[in-house]
């Protein structure tokens, strides 16, 4: 699991991401994780076209971080 803040137009929320590593760290100091969250569109103030447009938005993410040599 991961925490931080999501700032979509100019509103700081925070956010929690379900995190899976995919990679553990290798020989070249590589780590591969995957995640996911939900977030409501309405809690940053994003109303316009409600309920035309769902208000639930899914965000899925795949990172790959290297170490500095």
């Amino acid at each position: 699991m991961a925490l931080g803040t999501l700032d979509l137009i100019r509103v700081p929320k925070p956010v929690t991401v379900e995190t899976k590593l995919l990679q553990a760290p290798d020989g070249n100091g590589q780590v591969r994780f995957s995640g996911h969250t939900r977030l409501s569109r309405s809690d940053w103030g994003m109303t316009a076209f409600l309920p035309l447009v769902g208000n639930e938005v899914r965000i899925s993410l795949q990172l790959t971080a290297t170490a500095s040599p």
